[in-house]
């Protein structure tokens, strides 16, 4: 995702005070009062927004650089048939983070999490120790939504190096201990998951057939010991 300017809104606000004793001017005047309207907005790590809105009484105010949303407000008051008014004039903009830096080259999916390819071809093992080493375990797919983050990979076209086929990426889970007992990398049955969607004649039932991989339409294969394929990290 890139940075960038999403909106720009301007908006006034009325604010009236009453004050009788004022004689009908109808102007607007300078005052040494000023007050400060400020809107932050983050995105947490779920990729949910979160928005702030604060009316501080004072001249100045110190905007975080790394806030996405911020909005300052300069305003003039009047008096007008013996009311005081206040007129606040705000400029709000919107500038999104480059969700992909926030935990190093993990790319945030909104509502599923952090995800990596790797597109060098390594074995199921060497896949799974490298993800431990980036803090992060093979992919165990829960629903359909997190399918497409797979398929959204393999949308962009990546080139895959040292591979058996590109139409595969290992992914967490494994018959290596008996044969059509597939279970996670956590030792729980595949099952428990949540998502079980085979591709056509798979799993095939061969002994050499043991380490879980998924294809670019989201399907699930059993790979033979010792291939190399492209590989998909998470983390929390």
């Amino acid at each position: 995702m890139m940075n960038e300017l999403l909106a720009l809104t301007l908006f006034i606000l009325h604010v009236i005070f009453a004050d009788a004793s004022q004689e009908v001017q109808c102007s607007p005047h300078d005052s040494a009062q000023r007050f400060t309207f400020l809107i932050t907005s983050i995105r947490n790590e779920t990729g949910h927004r979160v928005v702030q809105a604060e009316l501080q009484n004072q001249a100045d105010i110190t905007f975080d650089p790394g806030d996405p949303i911020t909005l300052g407000v300069t305003h003039s008051r009047s008096l007008c048939g013996g009311m005081e008014m206040v007129q606040l004039k705000t400029v709000i903009s919107v500038s999104e983070r480059n969700v992909k830096s926030m935990k190093g080259d993990y790319e945030l999916f909104p509502g599923q999490g952090y995800y990596k390819l790797h597109t060098n071809g390594m074995t199921w093992d060497e896949a799974r120790i490298t993800c431990y080493n980036e803090g992060a375990q093979l992919m165990v797919i829960n629903s359909e939504a997190e399918a497409n983050v797979v398929k959204e990979f393999f949308s962009r076209h990546l080139n895959f190096r040292d591979v058996q086929s590109s139409l595969y990426v290992f992914i967490g889970f494994h018959d290596k201990f008996a044969e059509g007992h597939f279970v996670l990398i956590n030792g729980e049955p595949l099952d428990s998951s949540g998502y079980t969607n085979w591709a056509p004649g798979q799993p095939n039932g061969s002994h050499r057939q043991n380490f879980g991989a998924v294809d670019n339409q989201g399907l699930l294969h059993d790979i033979t010991d010792g291939e190399k394929y492209g590989f998909i990290c998470e983390k929390e």
